[in-house]
Formats: C-alpha cells, sequence, structure tokens
C-alpha cells in the first residue's frame, strides 16, 4: 500500500517540475544611458541598454541618423553633419524580442561667426607681399574657401579657426583686387581682397620747363638683377633707354605752343607694362619770360588805359625777375617767380634811400582808394598760354572790406624806412591806379 502512495506522490512531483521549466520569463527593455544632444558637426553616439533579449534591433526614421551596430548592451550610432540653418530631430526605434524603445536625437543648426571687426572695409595685402588674417568660430565643419581661378596671386590656407589669405610682391604693374566666398554650410559670405602694386621705378611722374632736358629714374629695391625687363618710350618726342641704375630719358625745347604730356613703359619679358612714367612739358620756363614786354596801365587820375616799354630781367634765376621801365617805371621793382604755376608776384616793396626823395617804397593801391606797405599786399601775373599771343595779367588781391583789393601801385617816400602813416612824405614818384596786362615783344634773343 506504501509502495503505491510513493510511485503516485512521484509522478505528481515530475509533473509538476515539468511544468515550471516550459514557463518562459518576460522580456524586458531599459535605456540605461544615451548621446541624444549633438551640434551641427555631427558625430558618433551611443545608447546603452539593459535587456534579457538575444538579440536587439535599432532603426532611424532620418537618413542623417544612421545604426552602426547593436548588442544587448548598446546600440551605436552616427549623426552627418548639417549644413542647416535650424536644428533638426530624428527618432531611433530600439526593439529586442518585440519590446520597443524610442529615443530622441536633437541636432542644433550651423553656426558660423567671423569674429573680425574688420572685414567690412575689405582686406588688404601688403604691396611687398605677406598675409592677412581673421578668426572664425563655427558649430560645424570648417568654412569653403572660394578664390577665382583667375585670380591665383591669391592663396587660402585654414587651420584652428583662422583663415590666412597670402600674396608674393606685386610685380604686375597694376593694383590688383578679388572677391573671395567664404562658405560654410547655409552661410555664405564674400570678402574682399586687395593688393596694391610694387612701385618698380622711385619716381613715375615728371613736369618739366620748355627747355630742353634730361631725367634719370633709378629703379627699387624690388627690381632684382635677374629680372627681365626693357623700355619703350610711347612719344616720339621723348628718347629713352633702360641703365644699370633704371631709365633714362631726354626731350627737346616745347615749342609746339601748348603743353604736352608723353609715357614711357617698363615692359617685363612678355612685354607687358610693369610701370609707366609720364612726362609732361609746359609751354613757359622761367627763361621764356625774360625779354621785353608792353605794359597796359591805367595812370593815376585818368580813366584811360596807356602802355609803357618794360623789361624782365633775371634777378635770382629761377626764382625772381626785375622789372625796369622807361617812363612809368623809374625805379625797378622785383618780382618773384613761381614755376609750377607760371605765375609772378609783384608786392609791396623797399626801393632805396634816395636823399631828399626819402626811403622810397612800392606800395600797392586798392580798389577802395587806400594803398598799404605790407609785403604781404600786392598783385599777381598769370601767363595765359597762349603762344602766339604771350600775355601776363594781373589778377587783384582780396585785402579786406574797408581797403578792398590791390589793383596798381603808388611809388611813395617816407621819412623812416619802416613806413607809418606819420612818416609819409609829401611827394608821389609814379603812380598807377590800374595794372592791366603785359603783353611779349620780344625775348632776351629777339624773337
Amino acid at each position: 500500500m506504501k509502495k503505491i502512495i510513493y510511485t503516485i506522490f512521484a509522478g505528481v512531483l515530475l509533473v509538476a517540475v515539468s511544468c515550471v521549466e516550459e514557463e518562459s520569463p518576460e522580456t524586458y527593455l531599459q535605456i540605461v544611458q544615451s548621446d541624444i544632444d549633438f551640434d551641427a558637426a555631427g558625430g558618433s553616439g551611443e545608447i546603452l541598454i539593459s535587456t534579457n533579449a538575444a538579440s536587439v534591433e535599432a532603426s532611424s526614421d532620418k537618413s542623417w541618423v544612421t545604426v552602426d551596430g547593436t548588442s544587448s548592451e548598446s546600440v551605436r550610432f552616427t549623426v552627418s553633419s548639417s549644413d542647416r540653418e535650424f536644428s533638426r530631430v530624428a527618432n531611433l526605434t530600439i526593439t529586442a524580442d518585440g519590446v520597443s524603445q524610442e529615443v530622441t536625437i536633437s541636432q542644433m543648426g550651423l553656426i558660423f561667426d567671423i569674429t573680425s571687426d574688420e572685414l567690412s572695409d575689405g582686406l588688404e595685402i601688403a604691396a611687398a607681399g605677406g598675409s592677412v588674417s581673421f578668426t572664425y568660430s563655427t558649430t560645424g565643419q570648417e568654412p569653403v574657401i572660394t578664390i577665382p581661378e583667375t585670380d591665383n596671386w591669391l592663396s587660402c590656407t585654414v587651420a584652428d579657426g583662422t583663415v590666412t589669405l597670402s600674396a608674393e610682391a606685386n610685380l604686375s604693374g597694376a593694383d590688383r583686387s578679388t572677391e573671395v566666398s567664404v562658405a560654410a554650410g547655409w552661410k555664405t559670405m564674400s570678402l574682399s581682397v586687395s593688393q596694391t602694386r610694387v612701385p618698380l621705378l622711385e619716381q613715375t611722374e615728371f613736369e618739366f620747363s620748355r627747355d630742353a632736358g634730361s631725367q634719370t629714374v633709378s629703379t627699387t629695391e624690388y627690381v632684382s638683377a635677374d629680372m627681365e625687363w626693357s623700355v619703350l618710350a610711347n612719344d616720339e618726342w621723348i628718347t629713352a633707354e633702360k641703365t644699370p641704375e633704371g631709365i633714362s630719358f631726354s626731350f627737346g625745347e616745347n615749342t609746339t605752343g601748348e603743353l604736352r604730356t608723353g609715357t614711357i613703359s617698363m615692359l617685363d619679358a612678355d612685354n607687358n607694362v610693369m610701370e609707366t612714367v609720364t612726362v609732361s612739358q609746359r609751354i613757359y620756363s622761367y627763361r621764356f619770360f625774360l625779354g621785353t614786354w608792353t605794359l597796359t596801365y591805367v595812370p593815376y587820375g585818368s580813366e584811360q588805359t596807356a602802355t609803357d616799354i618794360v623789361i624782365l630781367q633775371e634777378d635770382e634765376a629761377g626764382t625772381g625777375y626785375v622789372l625796369t621801365g622807361n617812363e612809368v617805371i623809374y625805379m625797378s621793382a622785383n618780382l618773384t617767380y613761381d614755376d609750377a604755376e607760371g605765375t609772378m608776384f609783384w608786392g609791396a616793396q623797399y626801393v632805396g634811400n634816395f636823399g631828399t626823395q626819402g626811403y622810397v617804397w612800392w606800395c600797392p593801391y586798392t580798389t577802395n582808394g587806400y594803398y598799404t606797405w605790407d609785403t604781404a599786399a600786392g598783385l599777381t601775373l598769370v601767363y595765359n598760354m597762349d603762344e602766339t599771343d604771350q600775355t601776363l595779367t594781373f589778377e587783384q588781391m582780396y585785402l579786406n572790406s574797408e581797403s578792398g583789393s590791390t589793383c596798381g601801385f603808388y611809388m611813395l617816400g617816407f621819412d623812416t624806412q619802416d613806413p607809418t602813416d606819420r612818416t609819409e612824405k609829401p611827394s608821389m614818384y609814379d603812380a598807377m591806379s590800374l595794372l592791366v596786362s603785359m603783353t611779349r615783344v620780344s625775348d632776351p634773343a629777339g624773337e
């Protein structure tokens, strides 16, 4: 009887054990830790999980997030770089034996900022060559710098948040500039980059008087001994040649009757112009104004013009003349000369002590009937630039509202060399209330 009971109990126990072994545990999936925030540069991420499932799968609903691999412990993925202005999100779904978890991945939009403050005015590279740089900050990849293919004089490097633009010495003979594109994703900006030319000659502009002459202009330190170049005079009246020092040129007297201008070209080995010298020659010179002239004036107390023959003689060569006359100008006057403007100036001046006549002065007479011994006051004589009717015209000088403008001259005597109202003598030797012009009669050669 006992044996039968034991057998039944054993059978029941076997059934119970079999039932326990056939039941499966419940599948679970937990997110332990996750990389979910990325900047525009993108990168690699990992989601740590905990699961009792034998296999794990993952998928993304956006192409910019790709799954690299899965295991029972993690899901690895990659976020590609973004060139968008705004942020974006993607959902990564992780599945383990039918159990799913969703993780949202977010990525910021691209931020690109050039931190230099001077770019609005453009960048300038020194004529002798060198580089200019500006810094930037970005949440994306390094910016792309584009230089026009035709502007191969400029090069660029990008490293460690700095853009550097470089150029060799500008020997092209002309200033140059270009527009450089700086692109970072959605954001693109244009920068102006310029470089002035290297001066190859010490001087490039010359102005000469009417007289024949010659000149040498030296090359600068940028012209190396092995540089190939030549010289070409572009106008027949100029002769030019290359010398060890630079360029030597010469020209004859300007008898054309008008200002003439010519150029000399400095050419490279391919006959491209590297530098241009401009030469101009006037139709007047200091020597040109020497000679006999007809002075037209209005005598004091008269309303009619009169004339007198006067002579311009050399005073201090290149800077002034002595004016002498036959009738109205008893005593000579000194005129200063401005070679650059082709003008003379006749100002108040002390003539000398003539005994009983006193200390004699040329005193400018004014439109309001005054006179002055102020040596800053006077009249300017301007050449009319007309070879066929050579005339020097008197231009009046405005003094003030009370005195008006100087228009003529008195020759007055004073008791002292330094005039005052109280030292004026009653004698008046010459008086021209209005000076009009001087017209050429002949030059010293009688031409």
